[in-house]
Order: C-alpha cells, then sequence, then structure tokens
C-alpha cells in the first residue's frame, strides 16, 4: 500500500513488490511493451518506473495560511503529482469530517429510497441534463471511443449551487435562471430541483469545498506562473457542482460491467471524497500510452485511501490550457463486488467557464488551437450518454470505428 519518501518526510504511493514481480513474468506490461520472462533486472526497471509515477500524498493545508515559501513548496509539489499522474491525494483541505459524512449519509439515504421516490428526480432525458440517472445511463468509456464496454453500473445524481455558470455540471442545469457569483458562493443556494433530503448538506458542503478550490487555485498561479487575469478569463475557483455516485452490489452484472468505464475527466480539478465503508476500486492508468494507446498495455494502480483526504485530478480542458504540463490521466472505477455499497461525492475546482471566449492556454503553455469552454463540455457529456451513437446516426461498424478514432485522437 503506502511506503514512506524519507526524503520529503511525505507517504507516497507505490505498487507492491508482488505486482511489480507479476508484471516482471509478463502478466502485465511495461510502456507498451511485453516484458521479457526472466530478464533479471525487469523488476528494478520497473519499479524505478512506479517510483516516478506515484500518487503523491499532501497536506495542502500551507495554501490557505501558510507563509509564501510554504505555499510555493505545496503549490510545486502538487504540481509534480499532476505533472506525473494528474493525482494527488490531500488532507489539510479544510472540509470538516462531519460535513462529508453528514452529506454522504443523506447520498445514501436518498440512493437506497425505491425507484419510484428517486424517479420524482429524473428529468426524464437521460445523461446529461442533471438530476437523478438510475443504472444504465453513464457510459463512461465511450469518452475514449471505446463503444464496446456494457453500460456502467452506477446510479448517479447531479446537482448544485443554483445559477451555476462553470464546468460540466453548468452544462447540465443550464436551464436555472438564477445566477451565483462564483467570487464568493457562500451566498448562493442549492439549485430548486436539488432532492430535499440531500439539499442541506449539499449546500454546506460546497461552500466549504470553495477553500479546497481556492487553494488549487493558488497552486495554479504557483507552480506555473498564471496569473489573475488569465484564471478570470477562463476559470472560476470553485464551480459548485455536484455529482453523487453510487455504486450498488455489482454481483448481478455481468463480468466485464464496470463500476466507470475508463475515461479522462472533461473540466478542470475533479474532487472526489471516496467512502471509507469501501473506499477502494478507483485506478489510475500510469502505463503513458495515452487515450490511443491499447487496453492490454494500460498499467493500472489503486488511487490510496487516506481517511478523511479528497482525491484532486485533473480534466482534459484544464490540462490542455496548461500545454499539458498538468496531465488529464485515464482512470477507471472498478465494478463494486463487496455486498456493501459505495458513494463517491464529487465536486470541482478551477472550473471551465461556459460563458468564457475560446482560449488556446495560458502564456508560453499554450500547444493548441483555441477551444470554447461550452464547445469542449458539451461534446464530452453527449459522449457519456449510451445513446450516442444513434444520436449520432452511427449505424455500421465502419462509422463507429471511425468515430472512435476521432474521438481518441481529440485534444479535448
Amino acid at each position: 500500500g503506502e511506503m514512506m519518501n524519507w526524503g520529503s518526510k511525505l507517504p507516497i504511493y507505490n505498487q507492491t513488490k508482488m505486482e511489480m514481480m507479476r508484471m516482471a513474468q509478463g502478466l502485465y506490461t511495461k510502456k507498451g511493451h511485453q516484458t521479457k520472462l526472466g530478464e533479471p533486472t525487469d523488476v528494478k526497471s520497473i519499479e524505478q518506473m512506479m517510483s516516478t509515477k506515484s500518487i503523491p500524498v499532501l497536506d495542502i493545508s500551507a495554501l490557505h495560511n501558510g507563509t509564501k515559501d510554504k505555499q510555493s513548496f505545496i503549490a510545486r509539489r502538487l504540481s509534480e503529482g499532476f505533472e506525473q499522474t494528474g493525482f494527488a491525494v490531500v488532507t489539510g483541505h479544510g472540509i470538516a469530517p462531519e460535513l462529508i459524512s453528514n452529506l454522504r449519509n443523506k447520498a445514501y439515504e436518498f440512493f437506497r429510497s425505491p425507484l419510484e421516490e428517486k424517479s420524482k428526480f429524473d428529468k426524464g432525458k437521460g445523461y446529461g441534463f442533471g438530476g437523478y440517472n438510475s443504472v444504465g445511463h453513464e457510459n463512461g468509456a465511450q469518452l475514449l471511443g471505446d463503444f464496446s464496454r456494457p453500460n456502467d453500473v452506477v446510479e448517479s445524481l447531479h446537482t448544485g449551487l443554483a445559477g451555476l455558470q462553470s464546468g460540466v455540471e453548468a452544462i447540465q442545469l443550464k436551464d436555472s435562471a438564477d445566477h451565483c457569483s462564483a467570487k464568493d458562493i457562500s451566498g448562493c443556494e442549492m439549485e430548486e430541483n436539488a432532492p430535499p433530503v440531500v439539499a442541506r448538506q449539499a449546500q454546506s458542503f460546497l461552500h466549504a469545498a470553495e477553500r479546497v478550490a481556492k487553494m488549487t487555485s493558488k497552486a495554479l498561479q504557483l507552480a506555473l506562473n498564471v496569473s489573475d487575469e488569465e484564471m478570470d478569463l477562463v476559470l472560476d475557483p470553485s464551480g459548485g457542482g455536484l455529482r453523487l455516485a453510487y455504486y450498488p452490489s455489482s454481483k448481478a452484472y455481468g463480468e466485464n460491467s464496470m463500476g466507470y468505464g475508463s475515461h479522462i475527466d472533461s473540466g478542470g480539478v475533479t474532487v472526489i471524497s471516496l467512502d471509507p465503508a469501501n473506499p477502494h476500486g478507483l485506478q489510475v492508468d500510469i502505463s503513458g500510452v495515452g487515450t490511443t494507446g491499447n487496453d492490454k498495455d494500460r498499467i493500472w494502480v489503486d488511487v490510496p485511501f487516506v481517511p478523511n483526504s479528497l482525491v484532486l485530478n485533473v480534466g482534459a480542458l484544464l490540462s490542455r490550457w496548461t500545454g499539458h504540463t498538468w496531465k488529464a490521466s485515464i482512470h477507471r472505477v472498478l465494478p463494486n463486488r463487496k455486498i456493501h455499497e459505495r458513494v463517491s461525492l464529487i465536486t470541482g475546482a478551477l472550473s471551465p467557464k461556459v460563458d468564457g471566449p475560446a482560449f488556446a492556454g495560458f502564456k508560453n503553455l499554450a500547444t493548441h488551437e483555441a477551444v470554447r469552454a461550452e464547445d469542449s463540455l458539451a461534446t464530452r457529456v453527449a459522449l457519456h450518454r449510451p445513446e450516442y451513437a444513434g444520436e449520432k446516426g452511427l449505424e455500421t461498424e465502419k462509422s463507429i470505428e471511425e468515430e472512435s478514432k476521432r474521438i481518441r485522437q481529440l485534444q479535448i
């Protein structure tokens, strides 16, 4: 599970020797090449790669109230994690544990209620319009152009503060007439369609999460020298959106089923609270083969669970705007084979403004042509939908194959 990097005195996650041995025996692949059986240096070379692809566990509290030197140091460490794997596990984030547990308990109450009760919050349009979605309405693997996978074994509720102006939830909840200031969300209330059972706890959680968003913004400014003006142009520190993801026991589902298929996130920085009652299942591909690589060449590592921590990971649009200095890594959620369900709480930081201008990237980091956040996010929201192929008129194997190739090569 965890090893200690004595140089930094901070715990970092690494694969076990057993896992490395299995890789070296040819049961896994390394960087797209099959490892040679019996080669004596296999384990050492793989271990070296793994040590540079660790997911850091960081106390980021200094980004809120530390000295300038401390802030710069933690910003650099967080940035290194994003540069290597696109992921970091953070403590010292400032959200009180009881706010997280209160929301999770209410989320359990909602998802355990009868389907007819939950369906009152289903807008009847499938994924991409906010509200409740039952199992079978999301397919994360399609974000990588894979249309061969069964739909994901997950129920979800998309909601947020009224009048969202940024992030994926702003695309989904764009019919709201309210407007909420992203500069100070403390006065913002939940959108009117939020289920009453979770609304109050969700609002408290999202208000508290604003601190995490501002600390992440500070890290972007300090580590990559991004100015206030650039950030204000295209990003909101806090998106104010909320996704509750409920993974029921999937023993009744097929072997190929996933909790959430292999994908990269879409927007800024995703902020996740893993379920302490059932925390395992989130995995990151550290192979480096990218979106165009073969599944058999991927190397999956578990995201470590640390009590009272949050998981941060970089989305496609923010990665693009940093010239891919911060990586948007492929990740997945394994099917929940345990009896106990699992609820993840998901919000965002550095959320792209849906009404922002076409933007190529920050200062000297830009490497692609300019894109509008609204266009990019709307495309990716549509890709989640199991109905996507039909809605696009993809009726032949050839047309699906061509669309799959196009998606894999998209830099969005």
